[in-house]
């Protein structure tokens, strides 16, 4: 039946329909720079899923041991089934199945670089269908060249195109809460119960692909039914149809994400997870404070953030689409839970994530950048129409080129970025002065770290307890405080600006009115022989000269600070031969 279906495509028609332009662009921004970091032991992304944490991750969610994996199990599975040839024939050359020697053997560089390179490709995949889907959303409202702008625009979001090479749950999710958002346009516009089984599925999967995602329906979903309702007579006159398809897939959907979340094979650790999720997981990195002050600044922030995502001339396109959607709306009231949709979802992660989490960084406002892309290109759409029609081609192009061309210089600075990382130079530096067993001192979590010299002696020293690490090969690691540095007199010290920024401010510069420093910054500041440390190492007076300084500083491209990942700064200091003054 496949095969059929691909003869009988018209593969023609595909190439010269500009949506596979479009696609392919985003396809590109997401492949160049895909191996960033790699090969290695662990990826640079942060917060990233892969490539060591997905199989323990699945065996802790469903093991009845207690434990638990912050993040739900949905795409842990896909990853696990998608490498499972993979992973079978790595076990199998395992030397022991004892659990210590099969981590070894597992987190060696020629396993985890196919992991890291197998996911990060699933997730171009799904960043890209995310396109597809809000697009398809927008031409269900407005018709094909709405679409197409809508795709441009969003293969034309920075940090979306950041997130697309990425193992983080991002694209994931937000590929299946895009195309939940399409059954549910599909329902309110097509009028067919089947979109309402397959809206409910989708967002079920998302929900199970990252707990965030509850945050895009809870309020979205209830709010459109009630205007439908209101002014569409077709979901009153079928409401029995409509109830009763909505009862069963919601206990399916319901029954399916308990047993999938693990909550009946290890309920103890689920309980433990949505206890972290609600507590320490989110509270403890809140930056606003938790009333109106809070929420309206909260608000003035993301609203001075649109340039992380699109360049600041989208901002008429936008206001131009919604004004359309509510003129639209009025004329064809049974269509506007369509129209409301989007911004509906927009409305509900703002009030019951983003004012419950308070925080704004670039993943936290991913959605409603994608979400908002909808009416961008409605908007778009209508600046072309009201050209005159002699000149409408070279007018739109006028029109769009500029802007257009301004995102993708954006996203490709994100590209540029990954490939001429700071680390690199570290890397290079390191093979050049470091001399076989000269002991390097590293501190922080291994998505911060370059790759160092096989011959070196390299050691990873902190507070965290030994066990709670994610292991490095060839890297002992050392339970000690960063102080006691005249004990150990490494040769060598390596540090991120990623990691040090937690020692080396005051914190003052995240107060005000609305804003808070996060408890987990407040815990650290309190750490005073760690910021006497790390201030010292800094300004050169513990016995250690500055040796390298790897920052962004390129004259041309922009730098993109995303996720504590990119663009970050890595020192290299050099132990003094006094030692310490």
């Amino acid at each position: 039946m496949i095969a059929k279906a691909l003869r009988s495509w018209d593969w023609r028609a595909t190439a010269r329909d500009p949506m596979t332009g479009i696609l392919a662009l985003a396809l590109a921004l997401r492949l160049v720079g895909l191996g960033w970091g790699l090969p290695g032991s662990d990826g640079w992304d942060e917060d990233g899923v892969a490539p060591r944490d997905f199989l323990a991750a699945v065996y802790q969610t469903y093991d009845p041991g207690g434990d638990f994996y912050v993040y739900p199990p949905v795409h842990l599975v896909l990853l696990t089934l998608v490498h499972l040839p993979f992973l079978v024939y790595t076990l199998a050359r395992a030397p022991s199945f004892e659990p210590q020697a099969l981590i070894a053997h597992m987190v060696q560089v020629p396993t985890m670089t196919p992991l890291a390179y197998g996911a990060r490709l699933v997730s171009v995949g799904l960043s890209v269908a995310t396109i597809w889907a809000l697009a398809k959303t927008a031409e269900l409202l407005a018709g094909r060249r709405a679409a197409l702008f809508a795709a441009l625009t969003l293969a034309l979001n920075a940090t979306a195109t950041y997130y697309g090479h990425t193992t983080n749950l991002e694209s994931a999710y937000l590929c299946w809460a895009s195309f939940a958002a399409l059954a549910f346009t599909r329902l309110f516009v097509l009028r067919d119960t089947r979109h309402l089984r397959a809206a409910i599925a989708l967002a079920t999967v998302a929900i199970g692909t990252k707990d965030q995602a509850y945050a895009l329906f809870l309020l979205a979903v209830p709010s459109a039914a009630g205007l439908w309702f209101l002014t569409d007579p077709w979901p009153r006159d079928h409401r029995r149809a409509l109830a009763r398809t909505l009862l069963v897939t919601a206990a399916v959907a319901l029954v399916a994400l308990v047993v999938v979340d693990g909550a009946l094979t290890n309920p103890v650790g689920f309980r433990k997870r949505i206890a972290f999720l609600l507590g320490t997981g989110s509270q403890d990195h809140a930056y606003y404070s938790n009333d109106w002050a809070g929420r309206w600044q909260l608000l003035r922030d993301a609203a001075s953030y649109v340039e992380r995502y699109y360049p600041r001339a989208f901002l008429g396109p936008l206001a131009v689409g919604l004004g359309v959607a509510a003129m639209r709306s009025v004329r064809e009231r049974r269509n506007l839970a369509a129209f409301a949709f989007p911004l509906l979802v927009v409305f509900s992660t703002f009030v019951t994530f983003n004012f419950t989490a308070r925080r704004t960084e670039h993943r936290f406002l991913l959605p409603h950048s994608l979400m908002l892309a909808v009416y961008m290109g409605i908007g778009f759409d209508a600046l072309v129409a009201w050209i005159p029609a002699r000149a409408r081609k070279l007018g739109g192009l006028l029109l769009v080129g500029p802007v257009a061309a301004w995102g993708l210089f954006r996203c490709v600075a994100v590209d540029v970025e990954l490939l001429n990382d700071p680390r690199y130079a570290v890397e290079r530096f390191l093979a050049e002065h470091v001399a076989p067993g000269d002991t390097i001192e590293v501190h922080g979590f291994n998505v911060y770290l370059p790759r160092f010299p096989a011959t070196a002696h390299v050691i990873r020293v902190d507070t965290r307890p030994l066990r709670s690490r994610s292991p490095l090969p060839g890297v002992e690691e050392i339970e000690q405080h960063w102080s006691l540095v005249e004990e150990r007199k490494p040769r060598w010290i390596v540090v991120s600006q990623a990691y040090a920024w937690r020692y080396l401010g005051t914190g003052a510069e995240g107060t005000g009115t609305g804003r808070v420093i996060a408890a987990g910054q407040r815990e650290r500041e309190r750490d005073e022989p760690a910021r006497r440390f790390f201030h010292g190492l800094y300004e050169g007076s513990i016995g250690y000269r500055t040796a390298l300084v790897s920052r962004w500083d390129h004259p041309f491209w922009p730098r993109y600070e995303l996720h504590s990942s990119t663009g970050q700064e890595v020192r290299v200091f050099e132990r003094e031969a006094s030692g310490a003054r």
